[in-house]
């Protein structure tokens, strides 16, 4: 080969690319033949923990949750990531820099990703908001066992719980979902004292003759034959709460006959006032006086379920009567098994079945609520309410998995299939649309 020809041949490697290199650069060929978003978020710290989905196969943004109602959604900046940093991002041939430009996303918007090759892509963004008032669970996040709840007569629901704060806690609230704390049902001069250094627990709370009747169980762990039951009333649902003798005493398990007598509930039928109570040595009736006061003779009660229920609760609906009940372990925190749990009969007394037709007595139900990935051990649930729509709702406590903070109380909605209740999914909610009271 001639060296003329050699030297020609070297520089044609060397300015072949350098040429090509320059092309390509002032061409925009550098840019991916994919002009792609691969991230989007806001940076408003009202949406900013909300996470955007892209889904590429349909050139769809959105967020999975939707943001809560009343967030103002007409002026979000949008930060977003593309596969070149060199491809032009519109808006209605409105340039858009990340975490800068304000837009308003009350409508699906269509977002124009193009580079200098030709390509493009035009995602459509849209920004999903709740379309109703909406609650998390719990709605009581502190330690406050075994809730009762009434609604008194000044607009107020109160709820009373297990004696996790001296003398018994009170909240207060107007719609369900958010409780302040309100007091003690008792002082240390009006507690009741017939059990020696005993909690008070499982409070039932009712409104009779004029007087707000607070029925309560005294008990220290292992006491299962020397706890009971007691009473005392109050002018006002916030108390102080006042007995009338015996310490508070209506009876003790010995007395009774009944071990483990604690959980007491009351239901009315016919002018007739019942009590149901009992913990995993059965669930038991008997009747007490017009005032709810006293027990009509201590030597009548009935056996309405078997021994692997405790909480019992009695809910009139249609012909039907439905004992809600609590089965499995109650407090070992995030181990707890405890499941509400339901039956249903015509007559107040019993008997009490499941969907079958078999008996409670022999310790056959149907699930209400059980535990999720989110909660453990939902039970003792309260008496039902029903808001100004007609739905009805149900508190009771449960272990949240995250933070886990005592046994706290959770809300929900019950639903009713076939005449019968079940919570959705048939587990604590997270998040739920919020029952609706008029304001007053």
């Amino acid at each position: 080969m001639k060296k003329s020809h050699y030297i020609l041949k070297q520089l044609l490697f060397v300015i072949l690319p350098l040429s090509l290199l320059n092309c390509n650069k002032s061409s925009g060929v550098e840019l991916t033949k994919d002009a792609s978003l691969t991230s989007f978020g806001f940076i408003n710290s009202e949406v900013a923990n909300s996470k955007f989905t892209i889904i590429p196969n349909k050139l769809l943004i959105q967020n999975a949750d939707s943001l809560p109602m009343g967030v103002n959604v007409k002026s979000l900046k949008a930060v977003f990531a593309k596969t070149d940093e060199k491809a032009r991002v519109q808006v209605a041939g409105v340039l858009q820099k990340s975490g800068k430009t304000v837009n308003d996303f009350s409508n699906p918007l269509i977002y124009t990703v193009s580079d200098d090759g030709g390509n493009q892509k035009n995602y459509t963004v849209k920004v999903n908001v709740e379309k109703a008032i909406k609650y998390n669970n719990p709605v009581i996040n502190q330690d406050a066992p075994d809730p009762t709840i009434i609604k008194a007569g000044d607009g107020y629901f109160y709820l009373y719980s297990t004696e996790s704060i001296r003398n018994l806690p009170i909240f207060r609230s107007k719609d369900l979902v958010n409780w302040k704390f309100s007091g003690t049902a008792f002082t240390d001069g009006t507690r009741p004292n017939f059990e020696p250094n005993a909690g008070i627990w499982a409070p039932d709370i009712n409104f009779i003759n004029g007087k707000y009747v607070l029925y309560f169980a005294m008990s220290v762990w292992g006491g299962e034959k020397t706890c009971g039951i007691g009473v005392a009333i109050s002018d006002s649902p916030q108390g102080p709460f006042v007995t009338l003798g015996n310490g508070g005493k209506l009876f003790r398990s010995s007395e009774i006959g009944v071990q483990n007598s604690i959980d007491p509930c009351i239901i009315e039928d016919n002018g007739k006032k019942y009590m149901f109570w009992g913990s995993f040595s059965g669930i038991f009736a008997t009747e007490l006086t017009d005032d709810g006061l006293q027990l009509k003779d201590i030597s009548q009660k009935i056996q309405i379920a078997g021994n692997a229920y405790e909480a019992s609760y009695v809910y009139k609906k249609g012909d039907f009567f439905y004992l809600f009940a609590s089965t499995g372990t109650c407090c070992e925190g995030l181990n707890s098994t405890y499941t509400t749990v339901v039956g249903r009969s015509k007559n107040v007394l019993g008997p009490y079945v499941n969907k079958n037709g078999d008996n409670m007595l022999d310790n056959h139900h149907e699930v209400v609520i059980q535990a999720n990935n989110f909660f453990k051990g939902p039970g003792h649930n309260s008496r039902i309410v029903t808001d100004d729509t007609g739905n009805e709702w149900i508190l009771y406590h449960t272990y949240q998995v995250e933070g886990p903070s005592g046994r706290v109380v959770a809300l929900d909605r019950i639903k009713w299939i076939d005449g019968w209740p079940t919570v959705e999914n048939g587990a604590p909610s997270s998040r739920a649309v919020i029952p609706s009271f008029n304001a007053n």
